[in-house]
């Protein structure tokens, strides 16, 4: 083998390493951009589950703070139509009187 020849070998072999070096570059990056959308995705699935939980919670909160509200009002309605039934004619009666009188 002459030095020509083996000069073109080691130019030749050092072409395909530098190929092979190329393409397991190209095939780590890939897999970083894969591994990159995996992980974004699953933070987004966990963080969209937590909003989930979140809302869910907030909404049974929601709905026991308007079931609360609502007893009370019906209570203080049946309270207020209590004290009108009780007192109604006697207030009447004092609104007439004070007319009557001039008061």
């Amino acid at each position: 083998m002459d030095i020509i020849s083996a000069i073109l070998e080691i130019d030749s072999k050092a072409n395909d390493m530098l190929r092979e070096g190329e393409q397991e570059r190209d095939r780590i990056i890939d897999d970083a951009a894969k591994s990159e959308q995996s992980v974004a995705s699953d933070i987004k699935q966990a963080a969209d589950a937590k909003i989930e939980a979140f809302r869910s919670q907030e909404k049974d909160k929601f709905l026991v703070n308007r079931a609360q509200i609502r007893e009370k009002l019906a209570a203080d309605k049946s309270r207020l139509q209590n004290v009108y039934d009780e007192n109604h004619e006697k207030w009447e009666e004092d609104i007439f009187e004070s007319v009557i009188s001039g008061d």
